[in-house]
């Protein structure tokens, strides 16, 4: 694994080349393990509980920002009530599971450093499946909550919600990260962070990422039967029937984007069953960019972005 400084985000991030960003951090451990690169096995851990936890920690966050908006468009009947008590229970074992997590990367670092294969690997397995059912958790209830939003107040809202929460990201993302690759690097680091099985390959206009599943909404709509927009709008790319959760990458990746600077950071194809991957493409350049993607959501083209 290539784990750099970015001077820009002020962090680590992973610089591989190629396909070989998609692979999980996880494994790039267990390599350096079985090869007896001591450091490089360390230097994956600190990185890889950094990248889950920024994940998890992300949808704590979202969940409050969701409840929040709720209580002030919609005000803070018994069910409003309801949620934000599961919410408060959630961040409470959220502490709790925190502190045992860290114990157990504590143990992993003393098994790398003894060369104690078996027992990291055992370790990673215990760690990753405690990080994963917490994000998953936290996920699972930011869905919940933007479903009773639509519900009481309705789907408008959820756009305004989305919107107040990503306009920020997108701001800063735009001005620490310009290029296509650098979005990339970021992006397919957040989908390991959500534990999502990822590939990649590179065409002659675009990169194609294909989550199988994304490790949040596609994860979400394997796992439970969530709402979805009963209309079409733009930021559902014009479309009906579209799962509530799903929604922020039309807003985050494609909206707020092509507002800002002219065009989106990427094109999310989601899809059309449960079952079936979601596909994110990176184009090279403004230039490439089919029109239909615009008109989709409703956004004209303008500007050009960064380079490769």
């Amino acid at each position: 694994m290539k784990i750099e400084r970015s001077e820009a985000l002020d962090r680590n991030i992973r610089r591989d080349e190629g396909s070989a960003l998609t692979r999980s951090t996880w494994d790039g451990i267990r390599e350096a393990v079985r090869d007896g690169r001591v450091e490089d096995a360390l230097a994956g851990l600190e990185y890889g509980c950094g990248e889950a936890k920024m994940m998890r920690d992300s949808a704590i966050k979202f969940a409050d920002q969701v409840l929040t908006h709720h209580a002030k468009v919609a005000g803070e009947a018994e069910a409003y009530k309801a949620l934000r008590a599961r919410y408060e229970l959630m961040v409470r074992h959220h502490e709790e599971e925190s502190a045992l997590l860290a114990s157990t990367w504590d143990g992993v670092r003393e098994a790398i450093r003894g060369r104690r294969v078996e027992d990291v690997f055992a370790g990673l397995e215990s760690g990753c499946a405690k990080a994963k059912t917490m994000h998953d958790r936290a996920t699972s209830f930011v869905d919940d909550a933007l479903t009773h939003l639509a519900k009481v107040a309705g789907e408008e809202e959820v756009n305004k919600v989305l919107r107040a929460r990503y306009e920020p990201t997108i701001r800063g993302w735009i001005s620490t990260t310009p290029s296509v690759k650098e979005s990339i690097e970021r992006a397919v680091e957040f989908q390991r962070g959500h534990f999502g099985k990822t590939s990649m390959r590179e065409e002659s206009d675009r990169f194609v990422v294909t989550c199988d599943p994304c490790g949040s909404g596609g994860q979400l709509r394997r796992t439970k039967a969530g709402a979805r927009t009963e209309k079409a709008h733009d930021w559902t790319w014009n479309k009906p029937d579209v799962p509530i959760y799903c929604t922020h990458c039309a807003i985050m990746w494609e909206i707020l984007p092509m507002e800002i600077r002219g065009v989106p950071i990427r094109i999310n194809l989601p899809p059309e069953k449960d079952s079936d991957p979601c596909v994110h493409l990176y184009y090279k350049s403004a230039e490439a960019i089919p029109e239909e993607y615009f008109k989709r959501v409703s956004r004209p083209r303008r500007l050009k972005m960064g380079s490769r």
